[in-house]
Parts: structure tokens; sequence; C-alpha cells
């Protein structure tokens, strides 16, 4: 398409240098016309020459008549060009530009949680008995610097205090270190209004999590009794963010809807202990 365009643009020059030298030479016609075409025009390819078929010398209007319309259609012509130039490589650009977003994009915007998709489930393990909610509102103790998070089945707990900032050495840095442990709960409130929060929930049947399982090297025997545990994770800025774990969570401090969203009766949530026996001492026999 470039090439074409210099090759208008040539033609263009051709024509008005024809046109111009034409002109200063107008009154003297047979300077300027052979039987066989347009002669003179400086200095240009003799090639040219034959673009210009079955001219012969004609009056003076007719001349002018002919270079002006010659004039005008080499002006559009090369305004055509270069407009479908230009339109082509815009459509190119265009095209270049959405194949290059469109499928990032698309990845990004196709999984329900975000750039926690990797996290929450690798956290849920397959497991059936489990939930992932989303946080509707965090509740915050700035006294106690502590939050609650609260889901569509109740709430999670207050965290443990955030006391990070008291390791500071000076008064300054543990002041801007509190400060920024206070923008940071300000954007998770935010990210939970937008639903990017979740508090996840599993359920584990044998009564205490995989890690404690894993690391537990005594020989005693614990109650099967099973619990839960759960983790609040946030999606912020393209980043996933673990916010709190909670571990070996009773199921009887657990609303019942959620229970039930576990698969867990009431039966096996809150199971009843057989009373004791009693001991009887013997009685001596009667005298």
């Amino acid at each position: 398409m470039k090439n074409h365009i210099l090759q208008a643009a040539e033609e263009l020059r051709y024509v008005l240098g024809c046109f111009l030298e034409y002109s200063a030479t107008k009154n003297q016609p047979e300077r300027y016309f052979s039987d066989s075409g347009p002669l003179g025009c400086g200095s240009v390819n003799p090639e040219h020459l034959g673009r210009w078929p079955g001219w012969r010398r004609s009056s003076p209007l007719r001349e002018d008549g002919v270079m002006v319309r010659i004039l005008m259609l080499s002006v559009a012509f090369v305004l055509a060009v270069s407009a479908g130039a230009e339109g082509a490589t815009s459509r190119k650009r265009n095209t270049s530009v959405q194949e290059r977003t469109s499928p990032h994009q698309a990845a990004q915007e196709q999984d329900e949680f975000r750039s926690c998709d990797v996290a929450v489930r690798e956290f849920v393990q397959g497991r059936k008995e489990a939930a992932a909610l989303p946080i509707k509102e965090v509740k915050v103790d700035g006294l106690r610097m502590t939050l609650n998070f609260i889901h569509p089945y109740g709430e999670s707990g207050d965290t443990p205090p955030n006391l990070a900032f008291t390791r500071g050495e000076s008064i300054e840095e543990r002041r801007k270190a509190l400060n920024e442990a206070k923008q940071k709960v300000r954007t998770l409130a935010e990210a939970a209004k937008t639903g990017n929060v979740w508090y996840v929930i599993v359920l584990n049947k044998g009564g205490t999590s995989i890690d404690e399982r894993r690391s537990s090297t005594s020989g005693q025997t614990t109650e099967n009794q099973p619990s839960a545990e759960a983790v609040v994770m946030a999606s912020i800025e393209g980043r996933c963010i673990t916010i709190s774990q909670y571990e070996a969570i009773p199921l009887g401090s657990l609303n019942e809807d959620l229970r039930r969203v576990l698969g867990q009766t009431e039966r096996e949530a809150s199971p009843i202990e057989a009373p004791s026996p009693i001991e009887v001492p013997p009685q001596p026999p009667p005298s």
C-alpha cells in the first residue's frame, strides 16, 4: 500500500509539472504539443509520455479543460488511495490490540473467585463437605484491632488482634505501621462490598485438621469428633491474600443451615453421650 501511495504521488507531481509548464507556454502551443502528445514537462520520466494517446493540437480552451480535468482526477485518486491505506492500517492496529487483550481479559472474567481461583480450590481439596461463602460485611474493632466477617450463614468470629504495628522501635514507626494497617482494613472492607472476599469452610470428619494430623507425634488418641476449619481470602489488585485462618471450629458453634450445607445433621453435630454406668457397692447380707 505504501508503494501505491508513492507511485500516486509521483504521478501527481508529473501532472502538476506538466500543467504548470503548459500554463507558462500556452500562448505558444507548438512548443508544448506534437502530433503524438505533450512535450516538455522538464526532466520527467519519458515512460509517462505514453500515457497521452490520441492527443492532437486543438484550441487553447479545450487544452485548458483537459488539463484541469486530469489534475482533478489525479488529486482525487491520491486522496482515495491515502484514505484507504490509513483505514487499513487503523483496522489492522485495532485488530492486533484486540487479539492481544481479549484472551487475557476473558480468562480473568471467567472465574467467580477472581485471583483466588487456585487458592480456594487448593484449600477445599475436592471435598464435598465444603462451602465458599461471600463476605457481605467486615466488622472492625479499631480498639482491639480485630476483624469479624459477616457471611450469609452468620459470622466468622473475631480474628486474633493485629499487633504487628507494635514492633516499631520509635513512636513514629509504630504510628506509621498502625496507619498502614488501618488503610489495609479499609481496602479489605471495600473489596467485601464488591464481592471479592470469601469465607471458605471445610469439614474435618477426623476432628483435627490435616496439618495437625501430619505434625502430631504423640501416641495418645484423640476424640473422633468432627470439626471444621476455615480461611478468609480476598482478591485485591489482582493478588489473592489470605486474611485469617480458623482451625478446629466446633460444629455446634455453626449455624444450623451452614451445618446442613456441610452435610451434617443435628445428631452428628451434637452427639449425645451415653451416661456412664453407676457402680453400686455390694450390700452385706442381712443378719
